[in-house]
């Protein structure tokens, strides 16, 4: 009998690139842009080299967004890797009297 692997019950520490936000198409093969397949109970598998770029972690929770004929899945963000990262940020409002 062999033991199988424990999954952690939370996802891996993100890097601080879980809180940078992509602008741009990430450019992994573009001689073979990764296609997937929906299976009969509607999931579908994410490319390993997708998975690796975007650091994405089993049981990670991902937001299923809609725009016009394109579905696009965004990691979500836990607040907890957020703090912080307004730090040093000017707060001071200049405002004119009337």
């Amino acid at each position: 009998m062999t033991k199988r692997a424990s999954i952690p019950a939370e996802p891996r520490p993100r890097s601080t690139r879980a809180t940078q936000r992509v602008t741009q198409p990430i450019d992994i093969a573009p001689e073979r842009p990764d296609v997937v397949t929906v299976s009969p109970k509607f999931q579908v598998v994410i490319p390993r080299q997708v998975r690796e770029a975007l650091e994405l972690a089993p049981g990670q929770k991902l937001q299923a967004v809609v725009i016009g004929d394109r579905l696009e899945l965004v990691p979500i963000v836990p607040m907890k890797t957020m703090r912080g990262f307004l730090k040093g940020i000017d707060t001071e409002r200049d405002e004119e009297q009337s």
